[in-house]
C-alpha cells in the first residue's frame, strides 16, 4: 500500500510536457469554441488583432511545453479579450490531475438547448 501511494505521489508531481502542435492545436480548438459560445469575443479587440495575437504566440512556441507553460501560454493567448471569466485556473491543473484515478470532473454544470451550451453551476467559484 506504502508503494501504491509512493507512485501516486510521484505520478502527482511529476511534470507533464505536451508537444507544440497539440498545444497549437488546443488553442485552435479553445479558440473555435469560444467564438461559437462567446457572447461578445470581440468587443475589446478585433477578430484580426485577436488571431494575429495568437498567431505570433503559436510561432514562438517551444517544441516542447510544460503543464506550467501551457497554462501560461493559454492566459497570454486569450487575456486581450479583457473580461474576468475567459481564462483557466492554476489550481485546475493539479486539482484535476488526480481525479484522473477516480473520476474526471468538469468544475461546470452545463446544458445544452439548440447550438448553445449554459453553464447552470459553477463549482469553483
Amino acid at each position: 500500500m506504502q508503494l501504491l501511494l509512493l507512485i501516486f505521489v510521484f505520478w502527482s508531481v511529476y511534470p507533464r510536457y505536451f508537444k507544440r502542435d497539440k498545444v497549437i492545436h488546443d488553442i485552435n480548438y479553445t479558440a473555435g469554441v469560444m467564438e461559437d459560445v462567446h457572447p461578445d469575443l470581440f468587443a475589446m479587440i478585433s477578430k484580426a488583432d485577436l488571431t494575429a495575437h495568437t498567431d505570433s504566440i503559436e510561432n514562438t512556441l517551444p517544441e516542447k511545453i510544460s503543464e506550467a507553460g501551457a497554462y501560461r501560454v493559454f492566459s497570454e493567448v486569450f487575456a486581450p479579450v479583457h473580461d474576468g471569466h475567459t481564462g483557466c485556473r492554476w489550481n485546475n491543473i493539479y486539482t484535476l490531475r488526480g481525479s484522473g484515478l477516480f473520476r474526471k470532473i468538469l468544475p461546470l454544470r452545463l446544458i445544452i438547448v439548440g447550438n448553445k451550451i449554459f453553464v447552470t453551476k459553477d463549482y469553483q467559484g
